[in-house]
């Protein structure tokens, strides 16, 4: 780990709310509620993105490569916090902890499996699918009889730029449901890590203390 990027860190948390001493953490105690805690962060740029892709929209003439990166990024983000956490033992969201998976007309579960899909066979990897729907042809000068060296291959596809204004404002309100969810796990975090704490030797403590 570059610790230059830890110090900057610490830096950041020292110049924080300076009429209070922190406390840092130790990061075997910390796993879980920093999961969460980034998680929601991840959450909370994925609703900037589609607002921001919302305005975009009512711009002319509307910038197609900034759209599109909001948009891989907003699908990137939300895919990554139901993604499998293994490594590292950090945790992961698991749809059915958050939806009904057996009401298949619940709106916010079929915005969860649409950026799911998209994400698995668009971003993440290249399966057939509608997001990407290309044709190639050989391009040939009119009048000539084609030879190898005159033939020219081209692609043209329906490369996925952005969805429509409706799914978007789905993704805020898909966000705007997990949040508080997301918050109740943390918190549950912060109770468990409480009691664990501050039953730390006091001279641990005295090191963890930033003032």
């Amino acid at each position: 780990m570059d610790n230059s990027k830890i110090v900057t860190l610490l830096k950041r948390i020292k110049d924080l709310d300076t009429n209070y001493s922190k406390l840092l953490v130790p990061l075997p105690m910390s796993k879980q509620i920093t999961s969460y805690m980034l998680i929601r962060e991840d959450l909370l740029f994925v609703k900037t993105n589609a607002e921001l892709l919302l305005e975009s929209k009512k711009k002319k003439p509307r910038n197609e490569h900034t759209e599109e990166t909001l948009w891989y990024s907003l699908i990137i983000l939300y895919g990554r916090c139901f993604s499998d956490a293994t490594r590292g033992q950090k945790v992961k969201l698991d749809k059915e902890d958050f939806f009904n998976i057996n009401n298949e007309t619940n709106i916010l579960l079929i915005t969860h499996n649409k950026i799911i899909d998209i994400r698995n066979n668009f971003l993440a990897h290249r399966g057939d699918n509608e997001n990407e729907i290309p044709i190639v042809y050989v391009k040939i000068p009119k009048g000539e009889i084609p030879e190898e060296y005159t033939i020219e291959f081209k692609i043209v596809s329906t490369r996925y730029v952005t969805e429509s204004s409706s799914f978007l404002e789905q993704i805020i309100d898909l966000v705007d449901f997990l949040i508080p969810k997301i918050k109740i796990k943390t918190d549950k975090c912060g109770e468990r890590l409480k009691k664990g704490i501050f039953n730390l030797d006091a001279e641990l403590l005295k090191k963890l203390t930033i003032e």
